[in-house]
Order: structure tokens, then C-alpha cells, then sequence
């Protein structure tokens, strides 16, 4: 069996006026039965029903178990009626990061009687946060919580209501107004939508695909979804939410909690989404960038970090080196757009940093992947510094991926700041020593995955025969190298299982030799016939990962006129964003409607029993995910992680931005 499923594997949510016939025995039936739900009748005694018939809005005033709060609450006609109701929680109510709180309702309306109503009341009881300040999940809270909710209206057609939903208790008083200017008048509708992004499956190629998965269906956390018809269909998915956007650019101070049983947690996970939209594009990479400069990078070594703690330390990445790279194109960007001197010295900050990982160890073969101030615990992992790099640390185990952070940040910056002109001599020395170190001595760098790109850029920052040799041994294995690449790209994804963090590592090294092969010919090769190939295999990758949401190759289909529909969606994925990021713990099990995939992560590493591999079905909003300090490398389907103090960097989105804007895909009004 193994031999038939290997390679597949390897290819991959009443108010009514009431009856005056003053009927007691016939109405208290019906009263019993909706205390029985946990709601109250409220005041009896109405005016004609012809005229209260007619009245769909409300002002409300009332109090529940969070505090005081006023609204709206209007019924839409036509088809079937729907309701809409929105309340402003009092100025002392607040989410954690001190937003004001607001919620909105929203179900079926049936008129009944001589004008009556019953509102359809339906609240989720959890969502896809499993702790929160201070706060934790059972998993035993009701997926949905219904109540319908009745009233009697009064001569004014106004009424006094209490109800209770759940466990917790409403007191309203409603007031009928002509108001169509208020939230819940204008509230659009909820705007969040399933997409299946895979074809089905043949019978006979699931049946094989399903056999040699034996094993991870029977795993505990999967065994449960097998039976479902989504597992069964086997369609990987993504989930696009708009909802809301207009409303927090117009309230940023305020977050929104929708349809939901309100308690801490349920209002502290609504922050991500007020985060992400409320802001836009612009505003958010203003933001990002200062956080950048005065919050998210070592002060001493002037390396970009992972995150900072809850009591201020600094937790450097061991990803850093490539990150580094990825946010000095993202500098020199935003410096050549705007003019601005930070941005500037951003690029000389950044690029220190990455000059000093090759610097800083002794051993000219080997680099680290991030630098740190000193600290006394070095433990497994760090090397002290010395001479003039006393009081710093370095990381050991710079990596056929952190070298890519090298390759890219220096042939930019190179271009930058010594071509034509050497603009800043110093580093434009250090970095023609650098890049010849990578291409000479660095093992990881002259491994064969990796000559191409360490001869080329050697070229680059060369001149005479020296630049000549280089560029010879580059140009020799283009000619291997050219093809294999094209085909390989055709080969990242089936099923829509892939690893998503190494696509993200080919869009680094695609962009560097995109780059190189406008500013160094290669030998017996034109510029324009290398850069027609790179682009072949760019387009490869967009094809295959913009289905996907993959914010860099859909920016790069974007500009390149390869993906008609990424812009937009590369500027929803920007929207989706929050900025700050959340710290929250996610579980997506906990949201109705969940599902698992049938296919593991990374499969072909057949390791499924013994490490966690599982995926969700669908892709979530950005603001869903437990987003780390560089969201791009990872899938959209990871459904849990996040958790404790510390706050995270925003280099991705920093370098997502600026280089959005480089190719026109973002303007500066977006």
C-alpha cells in the first residue's frame, strides 16, 4: 500500500402589540411557555395595532450582568424580517486595552398578533480564543445559546422588556423612534463567506490517499471529524470576513462583539478585528514602523527581535537573519517612496546588523542567525562576543535559510548605497568582504542550493576579473540551475497541503536573483532572458499559492499582471492584520462549525504520530490566527498556538507594505 499513496503524498452562525380582547386564559399559556425559555412579557396594554404595526425602530435603554448601555434596535421588512439590534456600553465598561464596548445582535423577526414580534435571539457561547485575560475556555460552554425574545408594547408603542439569555439577565426599556441614521439602521449586514479552493478529489485517488492516512485519521484530535461530510469531502477552504470594516474606521476607539454571549473573553477577541480595521493600511504602517524603530529592535546590536516580554526583555529570533534581510528592502523602500530620514537610518541600522552576523564569529565559515545584547545565561545556543563586539551575543547555526536573509539584504543595499555612487563608503567595504566571504569560505553558502546566488551577488559587488569569476561560476550553474527551478515550481502544492514556510523562503531568494539579474548579466546569458525566466517561475508560485492567500506572491501577481484578483485580496489580507498583534490563546475547535483537514502538515515527513501535524479545513481571517512575529511563513490553516505577555513584531507587515507600495499594488491612500 505504501507504494501506492507515497507518491501522491509526495506531490502535493416578540415584541408584538398585544391582543386587547383582554383574553387571560388563552394569553398565560403562552406567557408560561416563554418563561419556561428565560424570557419575560413586558408591559401590557397597546394602542391600535395598525399603528404600532408600522413602527420598526427602537431606542433602548438597559442594564445587564456587564453594566449599563443604550442602542437601537430596528426591524427590517421584506422576505423574511430580520432584526438588528446595537448597543454602546457605558464609558465605564471596557475591553482590556481600554476600547470602549459595544455589542450587535442580529436573527430572524416574526411579526405576530396585531403587530406583535418575537425576535429570534441566537448567541454564540464560544469562539476561537481559549484564554484570555486572565480567562479560560472549557470547552463545555454551549456552542450557541438561542431565546427568543417578547415584549408587549404600550400606548407608545414603546415597551419595558426583561429577558435573560443564557445565565445572563436584560431590563430595556424600548422607545419607538424615526431614527435611520443609527448603528443598527446602518449596519450592512455580516459579510463573511466560505470559499472551497481545491477541486474533488477522484474516488479512486481519495480511496489511495485515504488508506496510507490510516494513521493520522485514527489520531484522537482528528478520529472525531472523520465521519463529517467536510472531512469526507476532503476541500481545503478559506474564509473571507469583511464585516465591519467601515464601522471601526469610523469608531476605532470602540470594539463591536457579534452575536456572541458577552464576557470577557468573548470582548477581548473582538480586539484583533478592531486592531486590524480600524486603521488604515497607512495608519497601520505608521504605526508598524515605529514600533519597529523604538520597541522591536536591540539597541546594542540593532537587530530586529521576536517579540518583547511583559517585564521589557527582548527575545531575539533565530529566524532574525532572514527577517533582517526582508526589513532593510522594506527600509530602503520606504526611504526611496518618501524621502524620510528615519527610514534611512533604519537601513544603515538594519544592515549593521546583518553585516555583523558574518563579523562577530571567529570562524569566517560559519555566521550567526541573530546577534543579542549580552546576557548571563549564553545556555546551549549563544557565543560570547569579543574584542570589539564585547557585551554582545551571537546565535550559532546561521542555516541554508537564514543565508537567504544575506544574499538579499546585501545585493539591495549594495545597490542602494554604492551604485552608482558610494554614498556610504564604509559599509559598501565591509559589505564587498561579506559577500565575497559567502561565496569563498561560509560552508552553507557554497553548498549547491546555494552557489548561484553567493557567486552572483560576489560579482556584483565586484569589479575586473574578479567580478569576472564570479560571475562565470553563477552563469554555469544558471544553466542547470534555470530549468530545474521552473519545474520545481510546478511541484509546491497538492491537495493545497505545501509548506508554507518554505514557499515563503523560495519568495526571498526569487526576489534576490530578480534583482541580480537586472544589475549583473550573467555570462552567454541577456537580462532580459534571464528575468523572463524568473518570472515564468514567479508566476509558477502565484498560480499555485494565490488561491492560498499568499500575501507575497500575490503581490508580486499583482504587480506583474499574472493574478487579475490579488490586489484585492492583498489588501484584505493587509486589512486583516492587527496592529498591534493579539497575545491571546487560540483554539479554533471551540468555534462552531470547525473542521479538521484530512491531510496533515508536511506529510512526506510521515511523522504525523509523533508530532502534532494537523490542520484546519478552512483558512481564518489574520485577525482569527495566533499571529507570530512573521505571519507569511505560516499556513493559513493553523488553528491553535499564541498565548502568554509577550508582543509581537511587525516586520511582516512592514516589509508586506513598502514593498506593496514599490510595485504600485498599495497607494498611499489605501
Amino acid at each position: 500500500m505504501v507504494s501506492k499513496w507515497m507518491p501522491l503524498l509526495a506531490g502535493w452562525i416578540l415584541v408584538g402589540c398585544s391582543d386587547e380582547r383582554g383574553d387571560d386564559e388563552r394569553r398565560r399559556p403562552r406567557e408560561q411557555a416563554q418563561n419556561a425559555e428565560g424570557t419575560l412579557f413586558g408591559t401590557r396594554g397597546a394602542p391600535s395595532a395598525d399603528r404600532c404595526g408600522r413602527i420598526s425602530a427602537w431606542s433602548l435603554k438597559g442594564r445587564d450582568d456587564t453594566g449599563e448601555y443604550a442602542g437601537h434596535l430596528v426591524v427590517r421588512e421584506g422576505g423574511a424580517p430580520r432584526f438588528v439590534r446595537h448597543v454602546d456600553y457605558a464609558a465605564e465598561v471596557r475591553a482590556p486595552d481600554g476600547k470602549r464596548v459595544a455589542a450587535l445582535w442580529t436573527g430572524a423577526a416574526t411579526r405576530e398578533g396585531r403587530g406583535g414580534l418575537t425576535l429570534a435571539v441566537a448567541l454564540r457561547g464560544r469562539d476561537f480564543v481559549a484564554e484570555a485575560v486572565g480567562h479560560k475556555r472549557s470547552g463545555d460552554e454551549p456552542a450557541i445559546v438561542e431565546a427568543p425574545v417578547h415584549a408587549t408594547l404600550d400606548e407608545s408603542c414603546g415597551a419595558t422588556v426583561s429577558f435573560s439569555i443564557g445565565t445572563v439577565r436584560h431590563a430595556e426599556t424600548w422607545t419607538a423612534t424615526e431614527d435611520t441614521t443609527n448603528p443598527a439602521a446602518t449596519f450592512p449586514g455580516e459579510d463573511r463567506r466560505e470559499v472551497l479552493v481545491v477541486p474533488p478529489l477522484a474516488p479512486n485517488e481519495k480511496a489511495v490517499l485515504f488508506a496510507g492516512l490510516a494513521s493520522f485519521h485514527a489520531l484522537p484530535d482528528v478520529s472525531r471529524y472523520v465521519g463529517r461530510a467536510a472531512f469526507q469531502a476532503a476541500r481545503f477552504g478559506e474564509i473571507f470576513d469583511r464585516t465591519d470594516l467601515q464601522y471601526y474606521r469610523s469608531n476605532p476607539g470602540t470594539v463591536r462583539i457579534h452575536n456572541k454571549v458577552l464576557d470577557p473573553i468573548a470582548i477581548a477577541e473582538t480586539i484583533p478585528r478592531a486592531n486590524a480595521f480600524g486603521r488604515t493600511l497607512a495608519e497601520k504602517a505608521a504605526l508598524a514602523d515605529r514600533e519597529m524603530e523604538e520597541v522591536f529592535t536591540d539597541r546594542r546590536s540593532k537587530c530586529i527581535v521576536r517579540s518583547v516580554a511583559d517585564w521589557g526583555g527582548l527575545q531575539p529570533s533565530g529566524d532574525a537573519a532572514l527577517w533582517q534581510g526582508l526589513y532593510v528592502v522594506s527600509q530602503i523602500e520606504r526611504h526611496r517612496l518618501t524621502g524620510s530620514p528615519v527610514a534611512r537610518q533604519n537601513v544603515l541600522n538594519a544592515l549593521d546588523c546583518l553585516l555583523m552576523l558574518q563579523e562577530i564569529v571567529p570562524d569566517k565559515t560559519q555566521f550567526a542567525r541573530t546577534i543579542r545584547t549580552s546576557e548571563p545565561d549564553l545556555g546551549t545556543l549563544w557565543r560570547r562576543g569579543v574584542g570589539g563586539y564585547a557585551g554582545l551575543d551571537w546565535h550559532v547555526g546561521g542555516n541554508n535559510d537564514m543565508v537567504n536573509g544575506l544574499f538579499l539584504g546585501y545585493a539591495r543595499a549594495y545597490g542602494y548605497l554604492c551604485k552608482p555612487l558610494e554614498r556610504e563608503p564604509a559599509f559598501c567595504a565591509r559589505i564587498r568582504t561579506n559577500a565575497r566571504l559567502l561565496a569563498d569560505e561560509v560552508v552553507i553558502a557554497r553548498e549547491r542550493s546555494n552557489v548561484l546566488l553567493s557567486n552572483w551577488l560576489a560579482a556584483y559587488v565586484s569589479n575586473g576579473l574578479t567580478a569576472v569569476r564570479y560571475a562565470a561560476a553563477a552563469g554555469g550553474y544558471w544553466l542547470g540551475i534555470g530549468p530545474l527551478q521552473q519545474e520545481l515550481a510546478k511541484l509546491t502544492t497538492r491537495y493545497g497541503v505545501y509548506d508554507s514556510s518554505g514557499v515563503h523562503l523560495n519568495f526571498a531568494t526569487y526576489l534576490t536573483q530578480l534583482f541580480l539579474a537586472e544589475a549583473q548579466p550573467l555570462p552567454g546569458q541577456t537580462r532580459a532572458s534571464v528575468g523572463n525566466d524568473l518570472r515564468t517561475v514567479m508566476g509558477h508560485f502565484v498560480t499555485r499559492f494565490a488561491p492560498f492567500r499568499n500575501v507575497v506572491f500575490g503581490l508580486y501577481g499583482a504587480a506583474s499582471g499574472q493574478c487579475a484578483a490579488c490586489r484585492e485580496d492583498v489588501l484584505w489580507r493587509l486589512r486583516e492584520l492587527p496592529i498591534p498583534k493579539p497575545t491571546f490563546a487560540i483554539d479554533g475547535r471551540l468555534a462552531p462549525g470547525f473542521e479538521i483537514a484530512p491531510f496533515p502538515d508536511l506529510p512526506w515527513k510521515l511523522d504525523w504520530t509523533t508530532t502534532d501535524r494537523t490542520l484546519g479545513l478552512f483558512g481564518r481571517p489574520l485577525f482569527e490566527q495566533a499571529v507570530d512575529d512573521y505571519a507569511w511563513k505560516n499556513s493559513n490553516r493553523e488553528y491553535r498556538g499564541g498565548g502568554g505577555a509577550d508582543k509581537r513584531a511587525v516586520s511582516d507587515y512592514v516589509f508586506a507594505y513598502w514593498y506593496g507600495r514599490s510595485l504600485g499594488v498599495i497607494g498611499p491612500a489605501d
